[in-house]
C-alpha cells in the first residue's frame, strides 16, 4: 500500500475545494483515479482537519 505524503494530500484537498473532480485531480497529481475518488468521498465526509491525517482509512457498510 502506498502512502502519500501531507504535501499531495494537501494538494488534493486544494484541488477538491475549486471544484475538480476525480479525474482531474488524479491527472494532476498522477495518482491512481480510484485513490483520487476516495479522497474526494473522505475529504467530503469527514472535512479537512481529518483527511490530513496519517493513515486515515475509509471504511464502507
Amino acid at each position: 500500500m502506498i502512502k502519500y505524503s501531507k504535501e499531495m494530500r494537501k494538494k488534493a484537498a486544494e484541488l477538491i475545494e475549486q471544484g475538480h473532480g476525480a479525474n482531474s485531480i488524479a491527472f494532476e497529481l498522477a495518482i491512481p483515479l480510484d485513490n483520487a475518488r476516495k479522497w474526494i468521498y473522505t475529504y467530503k465526509s469527514v472535512g479537512r482537519k481529518i483527511f490530513f491525517r496519517n493513515g486515515f482509512k475509509t471504511q464502507t457498510l
